[in-house]
């Protein structure tokens, strides 16, 4: 459910939320390659570019569950 709600608050433009969103799915599989890959995205939205670096990386490394994206 948190990784849904991510998605929707990120469309809203409401980044802040999104990357709360996709932490708290984290807490729960820290290794989830899509969760992963949405937080580098919104990380690179906010210009926090270190941090969606080590995000993407994490999200190659993860569990490789990218479903149909």
């Amino acid at each position: 459910a948190w990784l849904h709600r991510g998605i929707i608050v990120s469309q809203q433009g409401q980044l802040d939320q999104a990357l709360n969103a996709f932490d708290r799915t984290l807490l729960l599989e820290e290794k989830d390659s899509i969760t992963l890959a949405y937080r580098c995205s919104t990380l690179a939205q906010l210009k926090r570019y270190e941090d969606a670096i080590v995000s993407c990386q994490n999200a190659l490394a993860g569990n490789g569950r990218w479903g149909d994206k």
